[in-house]
């Protein structure tokens, strides 16, 4: 009659893949959005705690007093991330569906380096034995950096192996290919 009807009784769990397949000549496509501020990290809140770190002094030949000194540093990090993937499914027989995916992101983070020598050991000293290059006993170290481009480009294909009223199994592979730039953390 020429009336739309579902291919499924249930749009499956949200996240997460099916055993069904589009079906021959059927293209799906689509896209999403994810904004993500990253502010804690193994419970260290990045942005007002920040992850602590203790620097001891490097072992000289001898018996030097000055070794007990130690830095303390506090790591803190400002990290946003921005992803826009577009993606499409082809559905090359009833049973077979090839996929792509491509994302474009964007990077945005600031790391800075809060460093404190605590003179344990030359406490007494009226000259310190260590100071930062600044003159004093505290320094910080900030750099920020930005970048944007395409991501790890995914190629997917799936093979649907059986299927009935009670669901289905499919064997399903993703091939990432190394497109994104590593070291702007647009890739792996």
């Amino acid at each position: 009659l020429g009336t739309l009807s579902r291919t499924t009784d249930s749009f499956g769990p949200l996240f997460a893949e099916r055993a069904l397949t589009s079906g021959k000549g059927k293209l799906t496509v689509g896209s999403s959005y994810v904004r993500s501020h990253w502010d804690r990290f193994e419970g260290y809140g990045l942005e007002e705690d920040g992850i602590p770190f203790t620097l001891i002094h490097a072992d000289v030949p001898g018996d030097l007093y000055f070794e007990g000194d130690i830095i303390a540093a506090n790591f803190f990090m400002d990290l946003k991330t921005e992803t826009f993937a577009a993606f499409a499914t082809y559905g090359v027989t009833d049973r077979l569906d090839i996929g792509l995916a491509v994302p474009i992101q964007r990077v945005d983070m600031t790391a800075r380096v809060h460093t404190r020598i605590l003179p344990l050991a030359t406490s007494g000293d009226s000259i310190p034995s260590h100071i930062f290059a600044n003159g004093t006993l505290q320094d910080d170290t900030v750099e920020t950096g930005s970048a944007s481009g395409i991501g790890d480009i995914v190629l997917r294909g799936k093979l649907g192996l059986t299927s009935g009223d009670w669901g289905g199994v499919a064997a399903g592979v993703d091939l990432r290919l190394p497109s994104g730039d590593a070291e702007d953390l647009l890739g792996t």
